[in-house]
C-alpha cells in the first residue's frame, strides 16, 4: 500500500474533484489520522473564501458519500472526517496555526485583506 502522504493527497484531490462545481476556489488538505477507536482514517479541511462562495449543507453532509466510490477506486477504504473553514474568518491563523497549511491559504488571500492580523504562527512567531 502507497505511504501516508501519497494516500492523504488522493484524499484531497478526490475532494477537489467532487467540490469543483459548489466551491470553485476551495482548497483542500488531508491528513491520517486515528479516530476514537483506534482505526486509521483521514482528516480532511475544505478551505474556501467566504467572500465569494458558502458551502451549502446539502453538499457538506454528502461528501464523504460522493467520495467513497472514488476512494476505493484507489484502494482507500479508510473514513474521511472533514471540516469546512472560511479562510477569510478573523482569527483562523491564531486558531489553526498548528496546521502546516493555514499560513499558505492565508497567504493567498493577500497582505492588503488581512493587514490588521498575523498570519505566521501564535504570538507572531514564523
Amino acid at each position: 500500500m502507497a505511504d501516508n502522504d501519497v494516500l492523504s493527497k488522493i484524499v484531497a484531490d478526490v475532494a477537489r474533484i467532487h467540490l469543483q462545481d459548489d466551491l470553485p476556489s476551495a482548497t483542500t488538505y488531508a491528513a491520517p489520522m486515528t479516530d476514537h477507536y483506534g482505526d486509521e482514517c483521514f482528516r480532511l479541511w475544505v478551505l474556501y473564501d467566504g467572500r465569494v462562495e458558502t458551502p451549502e449543507p446539502r453538499m457538506t453532509i454528502s461528501l464523504y458519500r460522493r467520495m467513497r466510490p472514488d476512494l476505493l477506486k484507489h484502494g482507500i477504504e479508510s473514513s474521511v472526517f472533514h471540516s469546512f473553514i472560511d479562510k477569510t474568518e478573523d482569527g483562523l491563523d491564531v486558531r489553526l496555526s498548528n496546521l502546516p497549511f493555514i499560513r499558505t491559504a492565508l497567504n493567498e488571500l493577500g497582505s492588503a485583506d488581512r493587514s490588521k492580523q498575523d498570519i505566521g504562527g501564535i504570538g507572531g512567531q514564523p
